[in-house]
């Protein structure tokens, strides 16, 4: 919506079939270019839009997104995504062995072998703090996964990853089904669950 007008951008045609890609189910805008926005789709990857244009589209055919493993239908499905500071895209391509991944400001794309995350993991929020961390609230009551990054979120080797859940010592959280995930202007995250 700009000013007092909606506009309605067509899809990209799609690979999986029917009208084009379908259910966005999140979006991002660029921190540094509020004109570029990033919609993640239930079937079909990622789609970059420019303004009311259409930039690119990110599916298995360019990129390391992979198509489900574990639905009874082909999908690449981005049910969660955000931008970080800096411009980097941190996506939650849902029904892989490898969930997480990034596209970096270069546009080099990055995979992370993360324990406890794989095909049957679900996401339902993403978020990529100020300080270098990125949060994914994970479906189904399985907590929250967070991993620090170093401030190098290219180099995995130096990142730190837990997921946080109701045990003493696993983060305490009041319920390991979480909601909602924001961080204030102090970079603290809040944690919304289901008490």
């Amino acid at each position: 919506r700009r000013g007092t007008w909606w506009r309605q951008i067509a899809p990209p045609e799609g690979e999986v079939g029917g009208d084009g890609v379908q259910d966005p189910m999140d979006v991002s805008i660029h921190p540094l270019d509020p004109e570029v926005a990033v919609f993640g789709s239930l079937e079909e990857g990622l789609i970059e839009i420019a303004g009311t244009e259409i930039r690119d589209y990110w599916n298995p055919g360019n990129s390391p997104l992979e198509w489900n493993s574990n639905w009874s239908s082909e999908r690449c499905a981005v049910s969660a995504l955000d931008f970080d500071r800096q411009g980097n895209l941190w996506v939650a391509n849902e029904g892989t062995e490898h969930p997480l991944k990034m596209r970096d400001t270069e546009g080099e794309w990055h995979v992370f072998e993360l324990e406890g995350l794989g095909p049957s993991t679900r996401f339902t929020r993403l978020l990529a703090t100020q300080g270098g961390q990125v949060w994914m609230a994970l479906g189904e009551g399985r907590g929250v996964a967070v991993m620090a990054t170093a401030r190098t979120p290219g180099v995995a080797s130096d990142d730190d990853f837990r997921i946080l859940g109701q045990g003493e010592g696993e983060g305490g959280l009041p319920s390991s089904f979480v909601y909602a995930l924001e961080e204030d202007l102090d970079g603290e995250v809040w944690v919304g669950t289901l008490q």
